[in-house]
């Protein structure tokens, strides 16, 4: 006797989606967090070559101008690229399971920002390539060291800097705008009456000044300001 056997109704997910356009939190939570220690790796690098060259009080390992633009690059790797990616991913995975949301708010809005993440490390890895080297001002990037140009070439590793930073600010825009609306945007977003549905409400203040010193559209507050639905509204 031989049993029939039903092809599954739903195929199994594939791996290749943590590699392409996903809008599942979950997806982009991992790809945040992959891609970030992924940086802490190069991050990582970085601090060891300053650790070789701190080792005796002469430049013997890097010339002077090369430690200075290593320096830059690993503090703003570290801090753009690891530290705030990483903890992206880990609201990405928990936040909507802890307040019982199906899944963030604008999906498609969120996605995007993540993918600006490459962009913008590519674009400082690749600062190490042009003329002059990568920036050397410190991550915090106070001027005069900062608007100097010696070579005077119109592309510069300063100026490639500004740009990843630039659209550093894009993606911490996008996740204010996200975060807000799944925490102001009623039943549609959360379930108040889930057991955690305040969890994570520390993040509000944060995306609040985020969205007030960028400048960005204020949150609905309320599903009528989605009147379709706000999956139908995943793209601003």
């Amino acid at each position: 006797m031989t049993l029939a056997t039903f092809p599954d109704s739903e195929p199994k997910p594939s791996w290749s989606r943590y590699f392409s356009f996903n809008t599942d939190a979950k997806v982009i939570g991992i790809q945040y967090i992959v891609l970030a220690f992924f940086f802490f790796l190069i991050g990582g690098l970085l601090a060891m070559i300053i650790r070789g060259e701190l080792i005796t009080p002469q430049s013997d390992l890097v010339d002077r101008t090369v430690y200075n633009g290593i320096y830059t690059m690993h503090g703003t790797i570290m801090l753009f690229l690891f530290i705030f990616p990483v903890l992206n991913g880990f609201n990405n995975l928990l936040i909507p399971t802890m307040i019982g949301a199906p899944d963030m708010a604008f999906p498609r809005l969120n996605a995007v920002a993540f993918w600006l993440v490459p962009i913008f490390g590519s674009l400082l890895i690749a600062s190490f390539f042009v003329p002059g080297g990568p920036a050397y001002s410190g991550w915090w990037s106070y001027p005069p060291v900062s608007i100097q140009n010696p070579l005077g070439h119109l592309v510069s590793g300063q100026g490639m800097w500004l740009t990843a930073v630039a659209l550093s600010g894009v993606v911490a825009h996008r996740r204010g705008v996200v975060w807000c609306v799944i925490h102001h945007g009623g039943g549609e977003f959360r379930d108040h009456d889930h057991p955690h549905a305040s969890t994570g409400d520390d993040l509000v203040p944060d995306a609040g000044l985020l969205l007030d010193c960028i400048g960005g559209p204020e949150p609905p507050a309320d599903r009528s300001a989605c009147p379709h639905g706000w999956r139908d509204h995943a793209v601003i």
